[in-house]
């Protein structure tokens, strides 16, 4: 080979040397870039059923359209595990820079024309209102929508929308398919059932038309006949009036007195007798409301009455219960031992005069508890007070009736 020659391949060799090592050097020095940025590890999880359909071990990962780090691994989950269902992770690192809040998403995008795939964070979440999202999180992962319809307003909004829209299509597309069966398998069976039987019976219902008709016609023929029958009546029935038109008119002057006679005296006499009975019925109306409050004014006398005849009942029947059983008292003066137990007596039917109060009050404030229309609240306390008092003096002629016993008893406590 010629010198000349050689040195040009030896030229040609060095630069080319020289623009793979630059070359080499760029890529080196751009990796090195990314790694002394510090990043943070997420993963965007997309539903199998949606799947993760042109992301690789690094593709982008934008925020807003500018890229903020790369797709490091992709992890395929088939069965469910605990309570994560089958998905697609992407596990993804960002800048450290880039904060998330809340539950952001990821976007899948791809190009209209060509492969690959880019994750897209629309949005970070709102810093002032939803907590930071730690890294190692995982965030939800779903697919944009195309370039031109996103440009077009399209957006998760218009997403559901449409969704709603389609479920409701299916749900009416369900309704109107329930009622064509139903159509088909009841309204029309019946409808068939009456057109036939309206072929049937149309000839009869024909028949019958022809006989209405040519009775109407007769009708029609006959009818000359009855006019002049009906005039011939219209003058009997004018006759008869003119012969009796005397009578007629005395009849109806009789009723015309018979109303005068009504209208001058026997108006005023029944008018009289509902102004008298007006008047009574206000007169029995307030002696009810005298009888009431007389009766309203003297309740706490009538309700002490009612008390010491019941007391007295009570006493008379201890007296005759201590007659029946002693009745040599009454022919008998007792000496002072026996003095002592007719105080033992007299505390005794005390104590149960006490008891008998006690349960009287008792049953007066369950009853007026458990009456339809309740007493109102000063009734109760008046009640209560009643109750309260009848218990006192039950303690009092308990505790006097015990201290006779236990001084009858050579001061020893009752068992109990």
């Amino acid at each position: 080979m010629p010198r000349g020659a050689s040195n040009n391949v030896r030229a040609g060799s060095f630069v080319l040397a020289s623009i793979g090592l630059a070359f080499v050097s760029i890529l080196a020095l751009s990796t090195l870039t990314q790694r002394l940025h510090a990043r943070e590890v997420y993963t965007v999880r997309f539903p199998l059923a949606l799947g993760a359909s042109g992301v690789e071990a690094g593709s982008l990962v934008m925020v807003g359209g500018r890229s903020v780090g790369t797709v490091e691994e992709i992890v395929l989950r088939t069965q469910r595990e605990r309570e994560i269902p089958p998905s697609v992770d992407c596990v993804i690192k960002v800048d450290a820079a880039v904060r998330f809040f809340g539950s952001p998403v990821a976007f899948l995008e791809r190009p209209l024309l060509g492969a690959g795939a880019t994750l897209n964070f629309t949005n970070l979440g709102d810093a002032a209102t939803q907590p930071p999202l730690a890294p190692g999180s995982v965030m939800r992962g779903d697919v944009a929508a195309p370039s031109f319809l996103t440009q077009a307003g399209y957006g998760e909004e218009q997403k559901g929308q449409l969704q709603d829209i389609l479920r409701r299509g299916k749900e009416i597309a369900d309704d109107i398919r329930e009622a064509a069966r139903d159509i088909r398998e009841h309204i029309a069976p019946d409808a068939r059932a009456v057109i036939a039987d309206i072929r049937e019976r149309s000839p009869q219902w024909f028949d019958r038309v022809d006989n209405v008709t040519a009775n109407a016609d007769e009708f029609g023929k006959r009818l000359p006949g009855i006019g002049e029958d009906a005039r011939e009546i219209a003058a009997k029935i004018r006759a008869t009036i003119d012969e009796n038109r005397e009578r007629f008119d005395r009849i109806i002057a009789n009723v015309d007195s018979a109303t005068k006679h009504f209208d001058a005296d026997t108006l005023p006499l029944i008018d009289g007798l509902m102004r008298e009975g007006r008047v009574t019925v206000a007169e029995a109306r307030t002696a009810v409301d005298r009888v009431n409050s007389f009766f309203v004014e003297e309740e706490p006398g009538l309700r002490k009455s009612l008390a010491n005849a019941r007391l007295a009942s009570d006493q008379l029947r201890l007296t005759l219960a201590e007659v029946r059983r002693s009745p040599w008292r009454l022919l008998y003066r007792p000496d002072a031992k026996e003095m002592e137990f007719e105080l033992l007596y007299d505390s005794a039917r005390t104590y149960a005069d006490a008891v008998s109060d006690l349960r009287a009050a008792s049953d007066s404030l369950r009853a007026a508890q458990a009456a339809p229309d309740a007493a109102d609240a000063a009734q109760i306390r008046l009640l209560l007070e009643n109750v309260e008092r009848s218990f006192n003096t039950y303690r009092k002629a308990e505790s006097r009736f015990l201290d006779l016993v236990i001084e009858r008893g050579g001061g020893k406590q009752p068992p109990g």
